[in-house]
């Protein structure tokens, strides 16, 4: 099997430049109120990498991370504003991307839209992409979801990661919080910057 090609991206300004050097997971569209804040759209599109995959190739110091909830941070440009990557505490080999920040085809299409219930009212969902509804999830559309997530992970069953949810953490600091190693074929790393 071949390796899959090398994706590319960075922030507006280009300050912030990146590198996956592996499969993206499953393609979301999340409609939760913070992701909605943090965007200022209706919703945004990520999807997961695994952090050995990504490679940050330029801008770290204009990284800027903001804790928006208790062990979830978010990655922007501190120039441009652009948001980059959310992670969080439970799922420290993960970052979950902005696809807008991707250049070309990600080579994912949508495959659901999470937390429904924090929709904003003006915007109306008018594709058949399987529904996460939050804390009232459909269960068919929850088993769907978690089958989704487990092909593109390479698990078997429906336990963590992908959609708002995330797998029990492995790794922390001295001081509780995860430890952040972005790959950067450098030495510097992020494992200092708190919220």
């Amino acid at each position: 099997m071949s390796e899959p090609a090398s994706l590319s991206g960075s922030c507006l300004c280009g300050a912030v430049r990146f590198a996956v050097h592996g499969k993206l997971g499953p393609l979301t569209f999340c409609h939760c109120r913070t992701c909605r804040k943090v965007q200022g759209s209706a919703f945004v599109a990520n999807a997961p990498v695994r952090r050995k995959y990504f490679e940050l190739l330029g801008g770290a110091e204009n990284v800027t991370e903001y804790q928006s909830s208790p062990g979830k941070w978010r990655g922007f440009c501190r120039t441009c504003g652009s948001p980059v990557w959310s992670r969080r505490a439970d799922a420290p080999d993960i970052l979950r991307l902005r696809l807008g920040t991707i250049d070309g085809d990600p080579g994912r299409r949508p495959v659901a839209h999470a937390w429904v219930t924090d929709k904003a009212p003006w915007f109306e969902i008018t594709d058949d992409l399987p529904h996460n509804v939050g804390h009232h999830a459909d269960r068919r559309d929850d088993a769907r979801l978690s089958r989704l997530r487990d092909t593109a992970s390479g698990r078997s069953s429906g336990t963590g990661g992908g959609v708002c949810v995330s797998a029990p953490a492995k790794k922390k600091q001295a001081d509780g919080q995860p430890e952040v190693a972005v790959k950067t074929g450098r030495p510097h790393e992020f494992a200092d910057r708190k919220g």
